[in-house]
């Protein structure tokens, strides 16, 4: 529970250095988060998740079936 607090406390820190506003936060409670950011279109989703698989991390490696 610490790591998270901590990783969201430098995201904050990183945007406020950067002079980009929060306009809406989702952090806490017993779920994992995956954002998946678009820089074309400027867009990101946030999936709220109970595990991550491994292919859900850059390169998106599939995995073994």
């Amino acid at each position: 529970m610490g790591i998270a607090k901590g990783n969201v406390s430098m995201a904050k820190k990183v945007l406020a250095r950067h002079d980009i506003a929060i306009v809406s936060e989702d952090a806490g409670g017993n779920m994992g988060r995956k954002v998946v950011y678009n820089s074309l279109t400027n867009e990101a989703i946030i999936y709220k998740v109970q595990n991550l698989r491994r292919g859900d991390w850059f390169p998106y490696e599939q995995e073994d079936r």
